[in-house]
Protein backbone atom coordinates (compact mmCIF):
# COMPACT_ATOMS: atom_id res chain seq x y z
CA UNK A 1 0.00 0.00 0.00
CA UNK A 2 2.82 2.37 0.91
CA UNK A 3 4.66 1.53 -2.33
CA UNK A 4 1.47 2.13 -4.34
CA UNK A 5 1.02 5.51 -2.67
CA UNK A 6 4.66 6.43 -3.42
CA UNK A 7 4.21 5.52 -7.09
CA UNK A 8 1.05 7.58 -7.26
CA UNK A 9 2.84 10.59 -5.75
CA UNK A 10 5.69 10.21 -8.24
CA UNK A 11 3.24 10.07 -11.16
CA UNK A 12 1.41 13.20 -9.97
CA UNK A 13 4.70 15.00 -9.40
CA UNK A 14 5.88 14.04 -12.89
CA UNK A 15 2.65 15.34 -14.45
CA UNK A 16 3.07 18.59 -12.53
CA UNK A 17 6.61 19.05 -13.83
CA UNK A 18 5.44 18.42 -17.41
CA UNK A 19 2.68 21.04 -17.03
CA UNK A 20 5.10 23.60 -15.56
CA UNK A 21 7.57 22.93 -18.36
CA UNK A 22 4.85 23.32 -20.98
CA UNK A 23 3.66 26.61 -19.45
CA UNK A 24 7.22 27.94 -19.28
CA UNK A 25 7.82 26.94 -22.88
CA UNK A 26 4.56 28.60 -23.97
CA UNK A 27 5.43 31.78 -22.06
CA UNK A 28 8.92 31.85 -23.55
CA UNK A 29 7.51 31.38 -27.06
CA UNK A 30 5.07 34.25 -26.49
CA UNK A 31 7.91 36.47 -25.27
CA UNK A 32 9.97 35.51 -28.33
CA UNK A 33 7.04 36.47 -30.58
CA UNK A 34 6.68 39.82 -28.81
CA UNK A 35 10.40 40.51 -29.13
CA UNK A 36 10.32 39.58 -32.81
CA UNK A 37 7.29 41.80 -33.40
CA UNK A 38 8.95 44.75 -31.67
CA UNK A 39 12.12 44.15 -33.67
CA UNK A 40 10.15 44.16 -36.93
CA UNK A 41 8.42 47.43 -36.04
CA UNK A 42 10.73 50.16 -37.33
CA UNK A 43 8.75 53.38 -38.00
CA UNK A 44 11.80 55.08 -39.49
CA UNK A 45 12.53 52.27 -41.92
CA UNK A 46 13.36 53.48 -45.41
CA UNK A 47 11.60 50.81 -47.48
CA UNK A 48 7.95 51.08 -46.46
CA UNK A 49 4.75 51.20 -48.51
CA UNK A 50 3.36 54.73 -48.48
CA UNK A 51 0.49 56.99 -49.53
CA UNK A 52 0.89 60.63 -50.54
CA UNK A 53 -1.59 63.49 -50.30
CA UNK A 54 -1.59 66.89 -52.01
CA UNK A 55 -3.71 69.00 -49.67
CA UNK A 56 -3.43 72.36 -51.43
CA UNK A 57 -3.70 70.92 -54.95
CA UNK A 58 -0.42 72.42 -56.19
CA UNK A 59 0.84 69.20 -57.71
CA UNK A 60 3.29 68.49 -54.84
CA UNK A 61 2.93 66.07 -51.93
CA UNK A 62 2.21 67.67 -48.55
CA UNK A 63 1.54 64.59 -46.37
CA UNK A 64 3.18 61.18 -46.49
CA UNK A 65 1.90 58.10 -44.63
CA UNK A 66 4.19 55.08 -44.26
CA UNK A 67 2.89 51.61 -43.37
CA UNK A 68 4.22 48.38 -41.91
CA UNK A 69 2.44 45.08 -42.70
CA UNK A 70 1.42 43.29 -39.48
CA UNK A 71 -0.38 39.99 -38.96
CA UNK A 72 -3.54 40.22 -36.86
CA UNK A 73 -5.50 37.51 -35.08
CA UNK A 74 -7.95 35.70 -37.33
CA UNK A 75 -6.47 37.10 -40.55
CA UNK A 76 -4.56 35.13 -43.17
CA UNK A 77 -2.97 38.22 -44.74
CA UNK A 78 -1.01 41.02 -43.06
CA UNK A 79 -2.73 44.34 -42.40
CA UNK A 80 -1.02 47.64 -43.25
CA UNK A 81 -0.70 49.76 -40.10
CA UNK A 82 0.45 53.39 -40.09
CA UNK A 83 3.97 53.63 -38.68
CA UNK A 84 5.09 57.12 -39.68
CA UNK A 85 3.62 60.38 -40.93
CA UNK A 86 5.55 63.24 -42.53
CA UNK A 87 4.08 66.71 -43.10
CA UNK A 88 5.15 69.67 -45.23
CA UNK A 89 3.33 72.56 -43.57
CA UNK A 90 4.70 75.50 -45.57
CA UNK A 91 4.49 73.75 -48.98
CA UNK A 92 8.18 74.09 -49.84
CA UNK A 93 8.64 70.39 -50.58
CA UNK A 94 10.55 69.65 -47.35
CA UNK A 95 9.32 67.68 -44.33
CA UNK A 96 8.63 69.95 -41.34
CA UNK A 97 7.03 67.44 -38.94
CA UNK A 98 7.72 63.72 -38.54
CA UNK A 99 5.38 61.58 -36.42
CA UNK A 100 6.38 58.06 -35.33
CA UNK A 101 3.68 55.66 -34.09
CA UNK A 102 3.93 52.48 -32.03
CA UNK A 103 2.40 49.11 -32.92
CA UNK A 104 -0.87 50.09 -31.23
CA UNK A 105 -1.29 53.16 -33.42
CA UNK A 106 -0.37 55.59 -30.62
CA UNK A 107 1.99 58.52 -31.19
CA UNK A 108 5.41 57.71 -29.71
CA UNK A 109 7.68 60.50 -31.01
CA UNK A 110 7.12 63.81 -32.81
CA UNK A 111 9.94 65.76 -34.48
CA UNK A 112 9.59 69.42 -35.48
CA UNK A 113 11.56 71.77 -37.74
CA UNK A 114 10.30 75.00 -36.18
CA UNK A 115 12.14 77.47 -38.43
CA UNK A 116 11.76 75.54 -41.72
CA UNK A 117 15.51 75.24 -42.31
CA UNK A 118 15.47 71.47 -42.79
CA UNK A 119 16.89 70.71 -39.31
CA UNK A 120 15.05 69.29 -36.30
CA UNK A 121 14.68 71.85 -33.49
CA UNK A 122 12.30 70.00 -31.16
CA UNK A 123 11.59 66.36 -30.34
CA UNK A 124 8.61 65.26 -28.22
CA UNK A 125 8.73 61.75 -26.73
CA UNK A 126 5.41 60.55 -25.33
CA UNK A 127 6.45 58.02 -22.71
CA UNK A 128 5.81 57.90 -18.93
CA UNK A 129 8.84 58.25 -16.69
CA UNK A 130 10.26 59.50 -13.42
CA UNK A 131 12.86 62.22 -12.84
CA UNK A 132 14.83 62.06 -9.58
CA UNK A 133 17.55 64.47 -8.47
CA UNK A 134 18.77 64.97 -4.89
CA UNK A 135 15.57 63.97 -3.02
CA UNK A 136 13.37 65.72 -5.58
CA UNK A 137 11.31 63.62 -7.96
CA UNK A 138 8.46 64.06 -10.42
CA UNK A 139 6.43 61.83 -12.72
CA UNK A 140 6.05 62.83 -16.37
CA UNK A 141 4.31 61.55 -19.49
CA UNK A 142 6.04 63.63 -22.17
CA UNK A 143 9.63 64.76 -22.67
CA UNK A 144 10.55 67.61 -24.97
CA UNK A 145 14.07 68.18 -26.36
CA UNK A 146 14.90 71.65 -27.72
CA UNK A 147 17.87 72.94 -29.69
CA UNK A 148 18.35 76.61 -28.80
CA UNK A 149 21.89 76.81 -30.23
CA UNK A 150 20.77 75.50 -33.64
CA UNK A 151 23.64 73.01 -33.71
CA UNK A 152 21.38 69.92 -34.03
CA UNK A 153 22.13 69.01 -30.40
CA UNK A 154 19.44 69.41 -27.68
CA UNK A 155 20.41 71.80 -24.91
CA UNK A 156 17.07 72.18 -23.10
CA UNK A 157 14.88 69.31 -21.86
CA UNK A 158 11.33 69.88 -20.63
CA UNK A 159 9.17 67.29 -18.88
CA UNK A 160 5.38 67.50 -18.79
CA UNK A 161 2.63 65.78 -16.83
CA UNK A 162 -0.89 66.19 -18.24
CA UNK A 163 0.38 68.96 -20.55
CA UNK A 164 1.79 70.96 -17.63
CA UNK A 165 5.51 71.68 -17.23
CA UNK A 166 6.87 69.95 -14.10
CA UNK A 167 10.65 69.72 -14.71
CA UNK A 168 13.26 71.44 -16.85
CA UNK A 169 16.93 70.74 -17.50
CA UNK A 170 19.37 72.83 -19.50
CA UNK A 171 22.97 72.95 -20.64
CA UNK A 172 23.85 76.52 -19.70
CA UNK A 173 27.56 76.47 -20.63
CA UNK A 174 27.20 74.57 -23.91
CA UNK A 175 29.45 71.62 -23.06
CA UNK A 176 26.82 69.01 -23.91
CA UNK A 177 25.96 68.19 -20.26
CA UNK A 178 23.00 69.30 -18.16
CA UNK A 179 24.09 71.75 -15.47
CA UNK A 180 20.87 73.55 -14.48
CA UNK A 181 17.59 72.10 -13.17
CA UNK A 182 14.20 73.64 -12.42
CA UNK A 183 11.17 72.19 -10.62
CA UNK A 184 7.66 73.47 -11.45
CA UNK A 185 4.37 73.21 -9.56
CA UNK A 186 1.13 74.49 -11.13
CA UNK A 187 3.14 76.21 -13.83
CA UNK A 188 5.39 78.12 -11.40
CA UNK A 189 9.07 77.41 -10.80
CA UNK A 190 9.46 76.51 -7.11
CA UNK A 191 13.05 75.22 -6.93
CA UNK A 192 16.20 75.41 -9.01
CA UNK A 193 19.62 73.82 -8.79
CA UNK A 194 23.01 74.05 -10.46
CA UNK A 195 26.00 71.78 -11.00
CA UNK A 196 28.84 73.95 -9.73
CA UNK A 197 31.62 71.37 -9.50
CA UNK A 198 30.98 69.79 -12.92
CA UNK A 199 30.12 66.27 -11.73
CA UNK A 200 26.80 66.21 -13.57
CA UNK A 201 24.67 66.37 -10.40
CA UNK A 202 22.83 69.10 -8.55
CA UNK A 203 24.95 70.51 -5.73
CA UNK A 204 22.04 72.13 -3.93
CA UNK A 205 18.35 72.81 -4.49
CA UNK A 206 17.31 76.41 -3.86
CA UNK A 207 13.81 77.77 -3.48
CA UNK A 208 12.71 80.32 -6.00
CA UNK A 209 12.00 83.41 -3.91
CA UNK A 210 12.75 85.81 -6.74
CA UNK A 211 9.32 86.64 -8.04
CA UNK A 212 9.48 88.87 -11.05
CA UNK A 213 7.53 92.07 -10.59
CA UNK A 214 6.81 94.68 -13.18
CA UNK A 215 8.84 97.79 -12.46
CA UNK A 216 7.31 101.17 -13.31
CA UNK A 217 9.18 102.87 -16.10
CA UNK A 218 10.89 106.10 -15.00
CA UNK A 219 9.53 109.29 -16.47
CA UNK A 220 11.80 110.71 -19.18
CA UNK A 221 13.82 113.71 -18.16
CA UNK A 222 13.12 116.94 -20.05
CA UNK A 223 15.48 117.51 -22.96
CA UNK A 224 16.39 120.94 -24.28
CA UNK A 225 15.33 121.50 -27.85
CA UNK A 226 18.90 122.15 -29.00
CA UNK A 227 20.31 119.00 -27.40
CA UNK A 228 20.15 115.66 -29.14
CA UNK A 229 18.81 112.83 -27.02
CA UNK A 230 21.43 110.13 -26.57
CA UNK A 231 20.59 106.69 -27.88
CA UNK A 232 19.94 104.24 -25.05
CA UNK A 233 22.11 101.14 -25.18
CA UNK A 234 20.93 97.79 -23.79
CA UNK A 235 22.21 97.08 -20.31
CA UNK A 236 24.76 94.26 -19.99
CA UNK A 237 23.92 91.06 -18.14
CA UNK A 238 20.57 90.37 -19.76
CA UNK A 239 21.55 86.95 -21.14
CA UNK A 240 18.80 85.23 -19.14
CA UNK A 241 16.16 87.51 -20.65
CA UNK A 242 17.55 86.90 -24.14
CA UNK A 243 17.46 83.12 -23.59
CA UNK A 244 13.93 83.38 -22.24
CA UNK A 245 12.81 85.33 -25.31
CA UNK A 246 14.26 82.64 -27.60
CA UNK A 247 12.51 79.96 -25.57
CA UNK A 248 9.21 81.83 -25.69
CA UNK A 249 9.58 82.28 -29.45
CA UNK A 250 10.20 78.55 -29.89
CA UNK A 251 7.22 77.71 -27.69
CA UNK A 252 4.97 79.97 -29.75
CA UNK A 253 6.30 78.51 -33.01
CA UNK A 254 5.76 75.00 -31.62
CA UNK A 255 2.18 75.74 -30.60
CA UNK A 256 1.39 77.22 -34.01
CA UNK A 257 3.00 74.29 -35.81
CA UNK A 258 1.09 71.82 -33.65
CA UNK A 259 -2.20 73.39 -34.74
CA UNK A 260 -1.10 73.21 -38.39
CA UNK A 261 -0.03 69.60 -37.89
CA UNK A 262 -3.40 68.57 -36.47
CA UNK A 263 -5.26 70.29 -39.31
CA UNK A 264 -3.05 68.62 -41.94
CA UNK A 265 -3.46 65.20 -40.33
CA UNK A 266 -7.23 65.58 -40.29
CA UNK A 267 -7.31 66.71 -43.93
CA UNK A 268 -5.15 63.75 -44.99
CA UNK A 269 -7.35 61.30 -43.07
CA UNK A 270 -10.45 62.70 -44.75
CA UNK A 271 -8.81 62.50 -48.18
CA UNK A 272 -7.76 58.90 -47.54
CA UNK A 273 -11.27 57.95 -46.44
CA UNK A 274 -12.73 59.43 -49.62
CA UNK A 275 -10.22 57.69 -51.89
CA UNK A 276 -10.33 54.18 -50.41
CA UNK A 277 -9.41 51.79 -51.82
CA UNK A 278 -6.24 53.69 -52.76
CA UNK A 279 -5.37 53.80 -56.40
CA UNK A 280 -2.07 52.49 -57.69
CA UNK A 281 -0.89 56.02 -58.38
CA UNK A 282 -1.14 56.84 -54.67
CA UNK A 283 0.63 53.73 -53.41
CA UNK A 284 4.28 52.94 -54.01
Amino acid sequence: MSMHRSCLVMVIWGMFLVMVSACASSTEEAMDRDRAASKDWDPEGEVLPSKQFDLNQDGKTDVWKYYIPKMTAGSATPELKVARKELDLNYDGKVDVKILLDENGQVAIEKYDLDFDGKIDRIDTLKPGLKTEKEMQVNYDRMQELDFQFDEQPDVFKYYQNDQLVWKESDANGDGRVDHWERFVNGEMTHYGDDIDGDGRIDEWRKNYQKRQAKPEPEPEPVDSFEEEEEELPEPGNEDEAEQSVEEAQDEAGDAMQEQKEAAEQAADEAEAEQEPASESETE
